[in-house]
């Protein structure tokens, strides 16, 4: 029984971490409209994109209107 009790406390601080990383996020998008997107960045979301369904859920930076813009442009 503790076992459980100790794995719902572990998923519960996860999502209250979640929670925490996506309001500071929000703060930042506020201060930071148009973040560069860096080679890095890009190859995250390809490995992700092909790790996760539902991954354009997540996507905050690059919206549906860019994404056509973003695949054309090379990678440096």
């Amino acid at each position: 029984m503790k076992t459980v009790v100790s794995g719902c406390r572990d998923r519960q601080s996860l999502l209250l971490e979640i929670l925490a990383l996506r309001q500071q996020l929000m703060v930042w998008q506020r201060h930071n409209p148009k973040p560069k997107i860096r080679e890095s960045d890009r190859v995250f979301w390809v490995l992700y994109s092909n790790l996760v369904k539902g991954w354009k859920d997540v996507v905050k930076i690059v919206q549906v209107e860019n994404s056509d813009a973003l695949a054309e442009t090379p990678i440096q």
